[in-house]
């Protein structure tokens, strides 16, 4: 999916979300090879018995550190 943005200068944003290593091989190769002037995004969707304790353990610290409110200093 590409999403166009203006604000005075073009942004081009691609979002790709894979689910497989082909669907990965593809995303990099084009972020790296088409999109490579672009802000690229790739999501890894990933079943929970495919990953690991210490991933699952790291990304329950990161939705926890999102979900709080900023800290302002």
């Amino acid at each position: 999916m590409e999403i166009h943005v203006s604000r005075g200068k073009r942004f081009v944003i691609l979002l790709s979300r894979v689910r497989c290593e082909q669907e990965l091989v593809e995303a990099i190769e084009t972020a790296a090879v088409e999109k490579k002037d672009c802000l690229c995004f790739i999501e890894a969707i990933v079943h929970k018995d495919d990953t690991g304790k210490e991933l699952l353990k790291w990304g329950s610290r990161v939705s926890a550190a999102n979900n709080r409110p900023p800290n302002p200093q």
